[in-house]
């Protein structure tokens, strides 16, 4: 398996490639790809997007309220390190957050959490049917 995720909303791409596909002698071609596509391929997503997101007039569509991620033990949080490292090496800009952050970003959280990260940019589309019915619109009466 090969996943590929933008983050950010920018130029962030996080590029994860499943360890059994190396073991089968297909490391070197494999870490070739991974490299060609989170640095060159994807890194320039929303240079593209952000122009047909205001040629459809779909600003309203997406929201960048942050997003947080939470652990409930320090084992959690080390088990995964090696992805949210992999994050930090390609750009993607976030805060650690002890237990006392959590709590005071989220009091209503219910569970105790040990630490978390925080991803102030990150950004999701609201409705992806009206998004993609949007573009699909643009298309359709030659607009892009």
């Amino acid at each position: 398996m090969i996943y590929i995720s933008s983050f950010e909303g920018r130029e962030d791409t996080l590029v994860f490639i499943d360890p059994e596909l190396c073991d089968n002698g297909n490391s070197d071609i494999l870490l070739s790809l991974k490299h060609f596509i989170s640095g060159k391929l994807l890194q320039k997503t929303y240079q593209g997007l952000d122009p047909l997101i205001k040629l459809s007039g779909s600003q309203h569509l997406l929201s960048q309220q942050g997003c947080m991620y939470v652990y409930k033990t320090e084992r959690e949080f080390e088990n995964a390190r090696a992805g949210n490292q992999a994050r930090k090496d390609q750009g993607v800009e976030f805060t650690e957050l002890d237990a006392s952050a959590i709590r005071e970003l989220e009091p209503a959280i219910k569970l105790p959490f040990v630490k978390g990260l925080l991803f102030d940019k990150a950004s999701h589309v609201v409705n992806p049917q009206s998004l993609t019915t949007s573009y699909f619109e643009c298309f359709l009466f030659g607009l892009l």
